[in-house]
């Protein structure tokens, strides 16, 4: 019998965020922002399947008290050293193809995501990205990875940069691997949106989201988001944010 790749996620987060400290347990929608971001994955992946990758510093031991209390797996690895980080998460999970997922991306789009983890599945490709061109908003960004491929990559990264931005090289040298990258046709306006919560104006602006949603977060993919930001997405882009993170 042909078994499929395991495909699973990695979510990596840290406390010591610069410009919102402890932004990982602040609360949205009723549950710390870590676990707001664990349950959308979780309509498309087990929980078995999703890991979150912090830092061995102490300032990260309320992430990793988060993960055992809720019974998601926890890798700790170097704070600097993010690359190196997601590779060992994906790695010690046993995952074939690991999914990055930024622990402040609040709002993944579950259809795009399950998409993607399909694609991964067929077992043909080595990159699957939604990052490419930014036609999706800032916060939803999915990245596939084979792990193997990631870790033969990773082993002739030397740049800081690289080590501190996962894919930053990968999307620097184009000829690397099998690729595909996902484009958002469906939502243009959603472009240059933003979604991450990056200060605490974005948490602000993601608290007013869920508040007007009716019904579970997990229910509300882009096209429904779209539909609770008044005014369009244009104009509030503008009025919640005077920049994009890249």
């Amino acid at each position: 019998m042909i078994t499929q790749p395991r495909v699973g996620a990695v979510v990596l987060s840290r406390f010591s965020s610069s410009r919102l400290p402890g932004k990982a347990l602040m609360p949205l929608g009723g549950r710390p922002l870590l676990g707001f971001v664990i349950e959308r994955l979780a309509k498309a992946l087990p929980l078995d399947d999703i890991v979150v990758a912090t830092s061995v510093e102490p300032s990260d031991d309320p992430i990793a008290r988060f993960c055992d209390a809720s019974g998601v797996s926890c890798y700790r690895g170097d704070l600097h050293d993010v690359a190196g980080r997601f590779a060992g998460a994906a790695r010690t999970a046993g995952f074939d193809f690991a999914t990055r997922i930024n622990g402040d991306n609040a709002f993944v789009d579950i259809p795009t995501l399950r998409q993607m983890i399909d694609i991964a599945r067929d077992d043909r490709l080595d990159f699957l990205s939604n990052v490419n061109g930014r036609t999706f908003p800032a916060g939803m960004s999915i990245e596939i990875l084979r792990t193997a491929f990631y870790i033969r990559h990773l082993n002739h990264l030397t740049r800081q940069e690289h080590l501190e931005h996962v894919t930053l090289a990968l999307y620097q040298r184009p000829h690397l691997g099998r690729r595909l990258y996902l484009y958002n046709t469906h939502h243009p306006e959603a472009a240059g949106l933003h979604l991450a919560i990056d200060e605490l104006s974005d948490l602000i602006f993601a608290r007013t989201l869920v508040a007007r949603m009716q019904g579970p977060h997990t229910d509300y993919d882009l096209a429904r988001l779209l539909q609770l930001i008044h005014p369009p997405p244009s104009l509030s882009h503008t009025l919640a944010r005077s920049h994009t993170s890249p």
